[in-house]
């Protein structure tokens, strides 16, 4: 198998525990096996934590092992402040990729949803390169407890006006590819993320 020569900023609003569900199972068993079969994969991680919750950088790592990749995480923490803690997340992104000297990266990769999406739209830096977003579930479904009847058709518009604008997305099961399908759009599946 040639080996892939490649620099991809990855997305994934999440403190990278081990134990903290299915993306944070996809990340510790599917990127170090990615890493160490591909030797040229430079990564660079971008994730979110409250402000009081344990710093999972090092175990992530642990779990890389020794590769010879250039690998980057950059958990972010924010405050647990009125506003929700995603949109502090944003600011200190952007101000990440502002204060870098430069960002290589070709791609950026988002591993979630919705969510994923709007750093990958509104930090410049990353607006620039090929998007691809691995979807995880049915955004709208899943928020729905938190969503007001009356507010979910438009929350539902928005999503897919939003999922337009990414370059390649990328199913967990058919199911969810079907639904985003029904709407118009281009969706490849990848189940569970494996290979």
């Amino acid at each position: 198998m040639p080996d892939i020569n490649i620099s991809i900023a990855m997305i994934m609003l999440s403190k990278f525990g081990p134990s903290d569900g299915g993306r944070e199972t996809w990340a510790y068993n599917f990127l170090p096996r990615l890493l160490q079969t591909h030797k040229n994969i430079k990564l660079s991680i971008y994730g979110l934590r409250k402000f009081s919750e344990t710093d999972h950088t090092q175990e992530f790592l642990n779990a890389v092992g020794n590769v010879p990749n250039d690998i980057d995480i950059n958990i972010i923490s924010t405050k647990q402040r009125r506003l929700p803690y995603f949109i502090p997340y944003l600011f200190n992104l952007w101000l990440t990729f502002k204060n870098k000297v430069k960002d290589e990266s070709e791609y950026v990769l988002g591993v979630g949803g919705l969510f994923e999406v709007l750093p990958m739209l509104l930090v410049t830096k990353l607006n620039r390169k090929k998007k691809i977003l691995w979807l995880r579930s049915i955004f709208v479904d899943e928020k729905s407890y938190s969503i007001p009847n009356f507010i979910a058709p438009l929350a539902r518009v928005l999503e897919i006006f939003l999922l337009k604008k990414v370059d390649y997305l990328l199913a967990n099961g058919d199911d969810i590819a079907d639904y985003y399908r029904s709407r118009g759009l281009r969706v490849t599946v990848i189940k569970n993320g494996v290979d």
